[in-house]
């Protein structure tokens, strides 16, 4: 998957929260500026970015967000039982944040579109990405006494790559970090190791869950 680059002005929604490009995000919309935002794009194209906040509070006060975000567009607007929004977006392509240009009272900010190279990714990266998801979801289906057998996952780099990131259960800073990766490469190859991990640690819940259950049976 590749884009060129490429300059545009666009509303900017600064949020507790990361949204990959291909990944669907549900927002509850009540500040008014941000009403006014998604009254403004649905004027025009339905698109606003999205931009993890840095520094500050998602409501009220001035926030500073991460200068690299993504484009969403608007697939849903619900109006809500008391009184907000329920939005539904989906992730279109990541851009770096120029400079603000424009309050309305909501910003707006000129932005740069970020090219998706997908680096050196052979074959044997994606097969262990593909093999450490699988395995994850599993135990943790496990834990709840579910099972499957496979998972559906992308097989182009990028989009493999996002998906997996929208399903790791990481904080914040760590999202921001794979949404920042230079290409796809570094993203999966960020996320085999963050996929180790919890492998590692939902191999101790289960065995502790088993452990559980063996004791109450003694």
């Amino acid at each position: 998957m590749s884009s060129s680059s490429a300059v545009e002005e666009l509303p900017l929604f600064l949020l507790h929260a990361v949204l990959f490009p291909g990944m669907a995000l549900s927002l509850r919309v009540f500040e008014p500026r941000y009403r006014q935002m998604l009254a403004y794009c649905q004027e025009r194209d339905g698109a606003f970015g999205v931009l993890l906040i840095k520094e500050g509070p998602e409501v009220g006060g001035a926030a500073e967000p991460h200068r690299v975000g993504t484009r969403a567009r608007i697939t849903r607007v619900q109006p809500q039982s008391d009184g907000t929004l329920g939005v539904r977006v989906l992730g279109e392509r990541r851009f770096r944040v120029l400079e603000t240009t424009r309050w309305l009272p909501f910003p707006l900010g000129l932005v740069e579109y970020l090219e998706e190279p997908e680096g050196s990714s052979p074959p044997a990266l994606l097969e262990q990405v593909n093999r450490l998801s699988q395995r994850c979801l599993q135990l943790l289906l496990a834990m709840n006494g579910e099972w499957v057998r496979h998972i559906g996952l992308p097989a182009e780099p990028s989009e493999l790559a996002y998906a997996v990131a929208s399903r790791l259960p990481i904080d914040l800073a760590l999202r921001q970090e794979l949404l920042e990766a230079a290409d796809a490469s570094a993203r999966l190859t960020r996320e085999t190791a963050l996929l180790e991990l919890e492998q590692e640690r939902l191999q101790q819940m289960v065995r502790e869950r088993l452990w559980l259950q063996s004791a109450s049976l003694n």
